[in-house]
């Protein structure tokens, strides 16, 4: 995190492994983004993306690409609205 400028920097990469009676899936992908503090601190904004994607017995099953972002103004000590847009191909 730059606290300084109020910036975070994010990544993860995500492993779910399964076995089903006989049959072995895998599901992993990275993620990555960013959030920063605006005004003040009252305005934080963020972005992501994440790419996911399944095998399961030898062949690909699934793919998926996700796409975040967000944004939340701080009104009062105990108030806040948010706003969040997320697209997901699969």
């Amino acid at each position: 995190m730059l606290l300084k400028i109020g910036v975070s920097i994010f990544t993860a990469y995500n492993v779910s492994y399964n076995t089903i009676t006989r049959n072995d899936y895998i599901t992993m992908g990275l993620t990555a983004g960013m959030n920063a503090k605006l005004f003040d601190k009252k305005l934080t904004t963020g972005f992501s993306f994440s790419y996911n994607f399944g095998r399961g017995q030898g062949s690909m099953v699934s793919s998926v690409v996700n796409i975040i972002a967000n944004a939340s103004y701080k009104l009062f000590k105990k108030h806040a609205m948010n706003l969040s847009v997320i697209n997901q191909n699969r």
